[in-house]
């Protein structure tokens, strides 16, 4: 059946699009100030899977018969998605936010960004998001975008000397270290994606049975 035009997809599509949007929004207006820091700004993973997850949201709000509606209102599209941005949260909250002491709109954009839109993202996808055909091959596809990202952040880093994370800079920590912590945030991605899939199985199974007991 299809449910993304259904009005309580489109109220989670609109709240999720619009809590995204303002939070890269609300850190782009704190943080970019010229070309430079605006390069930097687009380094961070946050603030790309942010925008991913806003983009995502407002095609299927907005656009849900195109191809890219099509694409993105995919099990496995969706199940990667909600990854990405639940792997931002943990890692921030986990590693990261002890580092600092943010307040005022930066304290709102901190919480937006890693605790607010991921928590909205995981909550829709256990109960709202399409699980059917998930398998365990999907995991090895999901890995390609945190690979894509920590090859250009090497490349950049190498090039301008500035790397967006402390567990990723190679001038601090040394290439080995550095590669170190990496192979540990790809593991978290893989178990994570393992979790992910056998989440959706366990609830497509739930749901056929209780649908067996209600019919």
């Amino acid at each position: 059946m299809h449910h993304r035009g259904l009005p309580l997809y489109r109220v989670c599509y609109s709240v999720i699009a619009v809590a995204a949007w303002f939070a890269v929004g609300l850190q782009a207006y704190i943080t970019v100030s010229s070309l430079r820091t605006l390069m930097f700004f687009l380094s961070f993973f946050t603030v790309l899977s942010n925008i991913l997850v806003a983009l995502t949201y407002s095609t299927l709000l907005l656009l849900p018969a195109s191809k890219a509606g099509t694409y993105f209102g995919r099990a496995n599209v969706q199940a990667a998605i909600t990854l990405y941005i639940v792997v931002v949260g943990l890692v921030y909250n986990i590693i990261l936010r002890q580092l600092w002491h943010p307040e005022g709109l930066q304290l709102l954009a901190d919480n937006l960004l890693h605790v607010i839109v991921p928590a909205m993202v995981l909550l829709f996808w256990i109960l709202l998001a399409p699980k059917h055909g998930l398998t365990w091959a999907n995991i090895g596809g999901w890995l390609i975008y945190p690979l894509m990202y920590l090859i250009y952040i090497l490349i950049r880093g190498a090039a301008t000397a500035q790397y967006p994370y402390p567990f990723i800079d190679v001038i601090t920590l040394g290439y080995p270290a550095m590669l170190l912590n990496a192979g540990g945030i790809l593991l978290l991605f893989l178990f994570l994606g393992c979790v992910f899939t056998g989440v959706a199985k366990l609830l497509q199974k739930t749901a056929g049975k209780l649908y067996v007991l209600f019919i």
